[in-house]
């Protein structure tokens, strides 16, 4: 069966590659965009149409709440994690995008790769 297709939206260099690195290591996925900003993620999702698109929050250029409200007028039919440090925050002011499945803390990266394991054996990637 084919893979999970993700794309990785976060502004920290750091925590991207480490996100990007661990994923290219998970035998469901298919790692197939990055983006450092908002803007970004929006171009990256709409050249790559990501089964998944893990997301943070605060971003440059443009946020991720922002980034939300544009794949809900769109209509995109990519699902969302919202990974964030603000995880509580985050989930007390839900964004309108019906796609998201998961707000996650940055603090428990366990929990972000459970959801996309998850993910992928409910659509049937392996």
């Amino acid at each position: 069966m084919k893979k999970l297709r993700v794309v990785v939206a976060e502004d920290n260099d750091i925590l991207r590659a480490t996100l990007t690195s661990y994923l290219r290591r998970m035998a469901e996925v298919t790692l197939v965009g990055e983006a450092k900003d908002g803007l970004e993620a929006l171009k990256c999702v709409d050249e790559v149409d990501p089964d998944l698109l893990i997301l943070d929050i605060i971003m440059t250029k443009m946020s991720g709440w922002q980034v939300l409200d544009r794949l809900h007028q769109q209509q995109a039919r990519v699902k969302v994690i919202v990974f964030s440090t603000y995880a509580e925050y985050v989930f007390g002011t839900a964004a309108p995008y019906p796609g998201i499945i998961s707000y996650l803390g940055k603090e428990n990266p366990e929990a972000l790769t459970n959801a996309v394991r998850q993910l992928a054996q409910q659509n049937g990637h392996e």
